[in-house]
């Protein structure tokens, strides 16, 4: 293959790579989740070792650790039930395998639906 040949065949190789790239970025942070795996940030309703969260409509809880962009759990909720999340770093350490001083627990919650506008996802 003449070296001419072979550039034009790496720059279009090259550049498709590009477009789906792209591609997969676009179409990964559409919807509820973005391109990381994480739900959107606006999602967050709460963090910590200590989690108490009421559904205010139907939905899915997604407990996660943004630092490591792990989910660790999802849950189906009803309007008015709980997700309740208690940890130590010792637990964080011994049972999910997260360094406790690099984990950022987070919880999030998407609505099944878009709640009535002028509410929120149901941040306490």
């Amino acid at each position: 293959m003449s070296t001419q040949r072979s550039q034009w065949v790496t720059s279009g190789l090259s550049g498709l790579l590009l477009v789906l790239m792209v591609v997969v970025m676009v179409g990964c942070s559409t919807g509820n989740f973005q391109f990381t795996g994480l739900p959107k940030s606006y999602y967050k309703v709460g963090g910590g070792y200590d989690i108490d969260f009421v559904a205010p409509h139907d939905g899915i809880a997604v407990l996660a650790d943004e630092r490591g962009r792990d989910v660790l759990q999802t849950r189906t909720l009803r309007q008015g039930e709980s997700f309740t999340f208690n940890a130590t770093p010792v637990m964080l350490q011994e049972q999910l395998g997260l360094n406790p001083e690099k984990a950022k627990i987070s919880l999030y919650f998407i609505p099944r639906t878009l709640p009535p506008e002028g509410t929120t996802t149901g941040q306490r």
